[in-house]
């Protein structure tokens, strides 16, 4: 059973189970919202934590995973991973210049069930399209973060899924705000109760 779209590209639930988090909380935020299958875009700007959802996210997939980085300076630290619970042997970790243009033959070949492309360079309409074409095409789930905050003024219409996610020192905790999927909504979850369930 495949999920029905509404006319603004919204998902009514319908086929893709929801992904389940050990986390309640954010097993509560996500329930209802398909990223199985689909492109979906995240405005994660560096040092606002923004990545830590999306690691979660992965996490939930259980499933092979692909993270590619354009960003040079940027290590990944696998205690961090292996802290949040992630299955190490399941997630690959690619530095990549140009992804979208060096790796399009090899999106294809369909070897992860979900990919994280986490760039700092621009994206044409063009390459948002060959990517959710390559999610409906081979049932992938693709997490494009973006070093930016995203507008629910500027739209996407290759993206199903939309959100922001930060951090504020000040509350010590982390926001959440779906601003393209089933409905708008927000959600504030504290660090702790993120990192700890």
């Amino acid at each position: 059973m495949r999920s029905e779209l509404l006319n603004n590209g919204s998902l009514i639930k319908g086929g893709a189970e929801d992904l389940k988090f050990q986390n309640a909380y954010l097993d509560r935020f996500f329930r209802g919202i398909n990223l199985q299958g689909t492109l979906s875009e995240w405005g994660a700007p560096a040092g606002q934590m923004g990545r830590l959802i999306p690691c979660l996210v992965v996490k939930a997939f259980a499933s092979k995973c692909l993270w590619v980085s354009s960003y040079e300076k940027s290590k990944i630290y696998p205690p961090y991973w292996h802290h949040l619970g992630v299955d190490m042997s399941k997630v690959y970790f690619l530095s990549e210049e140009k992804p979208l243009k060096d790796l399009r033959f090899a999106l294809r070949e369909a070897k992860f069930k979900v990919i994280v492309i986490d760039i700092d360079k621009y994206v044409s309409a063009s390459d948002m399209n060959f990517l959710a074409r390559l999610c409906s095409k081979n049932n992938l789930s693709i997490l494009l973060l973006r070093k930016y905050f995203l507008s629910s003024k500027n739209g996407n219409p290759f993206s199903r899924v939309r959100l922001n996610c930060s951090y504020s020192l000040k509350t010590n905790a982390l926001s959440i705000n779906l601003i393209k999927g089933l409905r708008t909504k927000r959600t504030t979850i504290q660090l702790q109760e993120v990192l700890n369930g």
